[in-house]
């Protein structure tokens, strides 16, 4: 009898260790406010006052970055707080056989076409309405190839006032940017959106957060 209850009991155990949740790898980690990757071995640093979700290690997202206390527009901040775009930072990994400036070209160039680029199209949203380009250059990081570019995206939406039946249609500007870094047959993409008004004081940031990368 004795042996039979010990054999319950041990097929007990191993169907609560079968039914146990399998929690996936973490991308990467932060410590001191900078991220480490914990596959691709890059890191940089998290801007102090945002809030960070690190990705499943399986997953091309490898983090998102959103800013905890954003200012809100002024069209806004009658009940439309939450038609304003907040601040995000989405950095992503995948495989690519081109140089960073050609990767950016594919993504713009409307005749290209792949399933790679559809996914980035749906992440990457500062291009994925038509925009206007503010700026870009092409630079040199740890020895890759690196290209930045800076965008503006013109948005209409219609913002209902609290308490109110009333309703107002806003145009303005969304600002963002994309920055592709080409190493060892990986591409690392930095996208950043947010809203235009406060571009000067976004891309100082977007700047510093790039220029943090290292291999």
């Amino acid at each position: 009898m004795k042996n039979v209850l010990c054999v319950i009991l041990a097929a007990g155990m191993l169907c609560m260790v079968a039914a146990a949740p399998v929690f996936a790898a973490k991308a990467g980690d932060i410590k001191d406010n900078v991220y480490t990757d914990t596959d691709y071995k890059f890191s940089f640093k998290v801007p102090d006052g945002w809030g960070a979700d690190v990705k499943s290690s399986k997953s091309p997202i490898r983090i998102t970055m959103t800013q905890n206390s954003a200012p809100v527009p002024q069209q806004f901040q009658n009940g439309g707080e939450d038609y304003a775009q907040i601040p995000t930072f989405t950095v992503l990994v995948d495989t690519t056989s081109v140089t960073a400036d050609q990767f950016m070209k594919n993504l713009t160039d409307p005749k290209f076409k792949s399933e790679q680029k559809k996914f980035f199209m749906q992440k990457l949203t500062i291009i994925s309405k038509p925009f206007d380009v503010q700026n870009e250059k092409s630079i040199n990081i740890a020895g890759a190839s690196a290209k930045s570019v800076q965008y503006k995206q013109r948005y209409t939406v219609e913002v209902n006032e609290r308490g109110s039946d009333k309703s107002n249609v806003v145009t303005d500007y969304k600002g963002g940017g994309i920055f592709v870094v080409v190493k060892d047959g990986k591409v690392y993409i930095f996208h950043m959106i947010y809203e235009y008004q406060y571009n000067s004081q976004y891309l100082g940031l977007f700047d510093a957060v790039t220029a943090s990368l290292k291999f």
